[in-house]
């Protein structure tokens, strides 16, 4: 098997190999163009070590159809393999051009691998191994699911804000590591949730009612933020009204490592309810006191009993009330975690995304990218709340929060 691309050329044959033949099956292929004569080109298709061949035609030549092509290129395709294999194990000890740095290298294997634990492994190396790129988190707002969640037509139920297709991710996600959702429940009836997640959080956009998990019971009404532990199944029952929740678990970190929610009792967090009536007193306690310039904004930090030894709801999350009075800008600043912030007073606001602008909307999700130097502006004529969750958390274990100002 080749350990490094190569290119040979013969006068009388020619082969192009673009990658080493280690590659996993149907992911990772090498190509071959095997024949001098345009009515004998063919592709081959080699993947796992060689185990499987496939062959197609490159494009019929002139004056002959696809089909005839494809005949032509497929005749005797076992016989044209027992050729072209001598050329390729030839080709490292002739014309081989080696790669001309260690990040060209794909991933090694074995080259003799005894067992199956031998022959999952893979190595590679300081020049391929770190140059993986991720899809960029997109900076956008979703408006359309809001409007859903409150429109008298909408069925009781979740509604999800995923971006998994722009992550490139396999199950959904609002951001890397977050997911957040709007639920709908019309009066009377009930929506059971069971997240497969260490926490989640839960904001009263509309609305009363009751939140059954375990044997504890929350009766909330617009403005109340509660907990509830992850791994446990819980009901959600609407009073009089409709009632709209937005919703955000910690879901895709999860999904990422193959976990599932913690076992009952075991959760990071206990139900944890923060009433609207103390939200707004201790945001008024804020106020009064004051802050200097060099700290960034007037948020409230949620915190519970068992996480207070790091001030955040989980681990890993952060959630944050912000506030900002008419016609103050935030000082711009960056740091390394994402922020999902639901817009929920914010008329005639804005914010300013790595120098792009980014009108807010009632109700809408709107997510800044970790990294990026963002503020926020109230042009409006009465204070902007909005509230933030983040994945902070892990980065103030990590001691990697990364937060500067961008004027200092």
């Amino acid at each position: 098997m080749l350990d490094y691309p190569v290119v040979v050329h013969n006068t009388n044959k020619y082969v192009e190999v673009f990658k080493s033949l280690g590659g996993r099956l149907n992911k990772r292929h090498d190509v071959l163009h095997w024949g001098p004569a345009p009515r004998r080109r063919a592709q081959f298709l080699f993947s796992a070590g060689r185990r499987r061949l496939d062959c197609r035609p490159d494009g019929p030549p002139a004056g002959q159809t696809g089909a005839e092509a494809a005949t032509d290129a497929g005749e005797n395709m076992s016989s044209l393999y027992q050729s072209a294999a001598p050329a390729l194990s030839n080709a490292a000890a002739t014309t081989a051009e080696r790669p001309r740095s260690i990040a060209d290298l794909p991933a090694q294997r074995a080259a003799e691998p005894q067992s199956d634990a031998q022959r999952r492994a893979l190595y590679y190396n300081t020049g391929n191994a770190f140059n993986l790129r991720w899809p960029e988190v997109p900076d956008n707002s979703f408006t359309e699911e809001p409007a859903r969640a409150l429109a008298a037509d909408t069925p009781t139920g979740l509604i999800a804000c995923d971006r998994s297709r722009d992550l490139g991710t396999s199950y959904a996600a609002t951001t890397p590591l977050v997911l957040a959702y709007y639920a709908r429940i019309n009066a009377g009836d009930k929506l059971n949730t069971d997240f497969q997640a260490s926490g989640v959080m839960i904001y009263v956009m509309v609305g009363s009612g009751t939140s059954q998990c375990a044997d504890e019971q929350v009766h909330w009404r617009a403005g109340d933020v509660f907990m509830l532990p992850g791994g446990v199944a819980a009901r959600h029952e609407a009073g009089g009204q409709a009632a709209v929740l937005w919703i955000v678990t910690n879901e895709p970190q999860l999904a990422f490592e193959h976990l599932r929610g913690p076992a009952p009792g075991n959760a990071p967090t206990d139900v944890v309810h923060f009433t609207a009536d103390e939200i707004q007193r201790q945001i008024d306690l804020l106020y009064a006191v004051g802050r200097s310039n060099d700290i960034a904004g007037s948020a409230l930090i949620f915190s519970s009993t068992k996480q207070e030894a790091i001030r955040n709801v989980l681990p890993t999350m952060t959630v944050a009330m912000n506030s900002l009075e008419p016609g103050v800008s935030q000082r711009a600043h960056r740091h390394n975690s994402v922020a999902v912030s639901l817009v929920i007073e914010g008329t005639g606001c804005h914010s300013i995304v790595d120098g792009r602008r980014k009108d807010w909307a009632p109700w809408a999700t709107t997510v800044t990218p970790a990294t990026s130097v963002h503020s926020h502006h109230n042009a409006g004529d009465s204070r902007a709340m909005f509230l933030i969750v983040q994945d902070g958390g892990l980065y103030y274990y990590t001691r990697a929060l990364g937060f500067s100002f961008a004027d200092a």
